[in-house]
């Protein structure tokens, strides 16, 4: 019996244990505005991300991950995977990250 506890418990802990807070990677309280071209689009789990391309004033470019809900929850609320393609310009309210990468959660 301990060995079968044992081993439900190594098999349920990562993915607990995997599971991260929003609040803990991007900052909730602020909102930035990133306008950029989408390179890809993934409508999956556990998150859904969109990877962009952004050029700012002086034509220099920078990559961009934008990370969001889940699929499911998403699709409940009409999202879809062939919704945004590579070359659509996307313009994103979203919460920047901590760290100061350019991830954004939206």
């Amino acid at each position: 019996m301990k060995v079968a506890v044992v081993a439900c418990a190594l098999i349920v802990a990562p993915p607990i244990l995997a599971h991260h807070s929003a609040a803990a990677i991007y900052a909730l309280e602020q909102t930035v505005s990133v306008e950029g071209i989408v390179t890809r689009f993934s409508l999956g789990n556990p998150h859904m991300r969109i990877y962009l391309t952004r050029t700012d004033q002086e034509d220099r470019t920078t990559e961009w991950v934008a990370e969001g809900g889940s699929r499911t929850v998403l699709s409940r609320r009409g999202w879809s995977p062939d919704m945004l393609k590579p070359g659509d310009r996307v313009v994103l309210q979203a919460n920047p990250s901590r760290d100061g990468r350019n991830f954004i959660h939206v």
